[in-house]
């Protein structure tokens, strides 16, 4: 009777040790990434993930030509100072894009994120029924097809895709990206920020994930996503996520595809956060207003080509920045940004905050 209760208890130890894959396993599963953990190693044999490996592979291929090679190979020659910069990088209205995050931005130290998409679960992939995994594998496929096809999300597409899955939420999305990029994850923690904009672990009104992981360059690097209202008057009732993002260090941001919120009155406040704890703003022109930035002293680099905004947002021409470009011409740039998803019709702004431009040095 002994006997066989230990061996019991083996086989139910044995049994808990295989299913606890470890965070960078089940992002390399999500990603389509072939990965020796026992516990999942065995759920990469069925049809469904192999169909689902063999999309993203095809899909990554694509987008590695397209877009994240020629965002790599340009950014270092062109703007290397903010490519290699490693202040913390905050991305508004981003939901969870890291993609192009860390594709403009791979030595930052820390990654701040946030949007309105809900922050999800931890996955536990081997938990899932095959029939259930394959759906949630399908939805997961389909929430990205926009940011791999065009270059964005849709908020509201992304909002219902992200809750109709057993994988919900931004962060399977997150881990997919920080995989398919070289990183390798090493925790992941939900968490929550209080009025005075800490983290803490009791559930408040501001919830989000932090991740850990180390980059490709062999580094540890950080990524805070956070689902909050960025409007002021979100802001005024919940400032939780600003104040959060004013006790880090300066840092630099990238807006794109961000709906022209930031030209609104009602979201001053997240405008002025940027203009004045930012060293560099990379955007495109649904970003900080070039006016605004001007007013504040900062200088302004234009790349691509300005052509205007699409239909959905025709009201939002600027016809400084249309001048601006046909004066003084731009550098071409070989990959999209924002809505104007053809190469070539695509708009980049780069701001650089007063206290960020080189000044002369006297000799004596």
């Amino acid at each position: 009777m002994i006997r066989l209760f230990l061996l019991c208890s083996l086989a139910l130890l044995l049994g808990s040790t295989l299913s606890a894959a470890t965070l960078d396993d089940q992002a390399k599963f999500l990603a389509g990434f072939a990965s020796k953990d026992p516990a999942i190693s065995q759920l990469q044999q069925d049809a469904n993930w192999k169909a689902h490996a063999d999309e993203f592979q095809k899909a990554w291929q694509d987008l590695e030509v397209k877009q994240l090679t020629p965002i790599r190979q340009w950014m270092p020659g062109t703007l290397g100072h903010i490519h290699r910069s490693n202040a913390p990088l905050y991305y508004l209205f981003s939901g969870p894009d890291m993609l192009y995050a860390q594709a403009y931005y791979p030595e930052a130290s820390t990654y701040i994120l946030c949007g309105q998409e809900p922050v999800g679960r931890i996955p536990d992939v081997a938990s899932l029924s095959a029939s259930t995994r394959a759906s949630a594998l399908f939805n997961l496929r389909k929430s990205l097809s926009t940011i791999l096809n065009f270059s964005f999300f849709r908020t509201l597409d992304m909002i219902t895709d992200l809750r109709a899955t057993q994988l919900n939420g931004t962060l399977p999305i997150m881990m997919v990206f920080l995989s398919r990029a070289g990183c390798t994850l090493k925790e992941a923690e939900l968490v929550h920020l209080n009025d005075q904009g800490q983290l803490v672990a009791e559930v408040t009104k501001v919830p989000g994930v932090h991740l850990t992981f180390r980059g490709p360059h062999g580094r540890d690097q950080d990524l805070y996503y956070f689902s909050s209202d960025l409007s002021n008057g979100g802001i005024a009732s919940r400032p939780n996520f600003i104040r959060f993002c004013q006790s880090k260090p300066r840092g630099n941001a990238l807006i794109k595809a961000a709906s022209y919120l930031l030209h609104n009155s009602d979201f001053s406040s997240a405008r002025n956060f940027l203009l004045g704890h930012c060293n560099h703003i990379v955007e495109d022109d649904t970003g900080v207003p070039m006016r605004e930035m001007l007013k504040a002293g900062w200088f302004v680099s234009l790349f691509g080509n300005y052509i205007g905004p699409i239909e959905m947002f025709k009201g939002y021409e600027q016809a400084d920045v249309r001048s601006a470009y046909r004066s003084l011409g731009a550098p071409a740039m070989p990959f999209r940004m924002g809505y104007q998803w053809r190469v070539g019709n695509c708009a980049m702004l780069v701001g650089t905050a007063p206290q960020a431009i080189p000044r002369a040095i006297a000799l004596d």
